[in-house]
């Protein structure tokens, strides 16, 4: 379609057709254009407010689990040990833009995995690293393809383990 407009403005162009036909179809290109990037944008902008919601609301499952762990066992929480299953899922999939960091998860990364559920939560949780030895321990076997607070999540004194999926 793009190649399209621009032939009939090049050969628009190479015949000296009148300044004003020449003006019309420049504009009706850019109004097509313009159209089409509007709806991609609204496309885009919706899917990262979902993966956002999404996020937060695996945060927020999260720290509902914690405090649930915090009043039976009459302990706090101050340390999240990640681990990632063997294939982690870096997108959500009804997420149909993926390019670069947009629509991401933030569990994907470390940098943004324990900093999230702080930020969400309006917590303080310390992040760590767990081992390959700690992962099988806690998460032998398993592969996960979504959010499975009761298998994901192990508790150990005051740490949490949390394998991502």
């Amino acid at each position: 379609m793009f190649w399209a407009w621009i032939s009939i403005l090049a050969l628009l162009v190479l015949t000296n057709v009148r300044k004003i036909i020449l003006e019309w179809v420049v504009i009706g290109t850019m109004l097509i254009l313009l159209i089409s990037n509007v709806f991609v944008i609204n496309r885009i902008f919706s899917e990262t407010i979902a993966t956002n919601r999404m996020d937060q609301e695996i945060a927020y499952s999260i720290q509902n689990e914690i405090e649930k762990y915090e009043e039976s066992h009459n302990t706090t929480v101050d340390t999240i040990r990640t681990y990632f299953d063997e294939d982690p899922t870096s997108e959500y999939e009804f997420a149909r833009y993926k390019g670069y960091d947009i629509n991401r998860r933030m569990y994907n990364a470390l940098w943004s995995l324990v900093p999230g559920i702080n930020f969400y939560n309006n917590t303080s949780y310390k992040q760590d690293t767990g081992t390959p030895e700690e992962y099988t321990k806690w998460f032998a076997d398993k592969k996960w393809d979504y959010f499975m607070p009761e298998e994901q999540l192990r508790f150990e004194d005051n740490v949490l383990h949390l394998a991502v999926y």
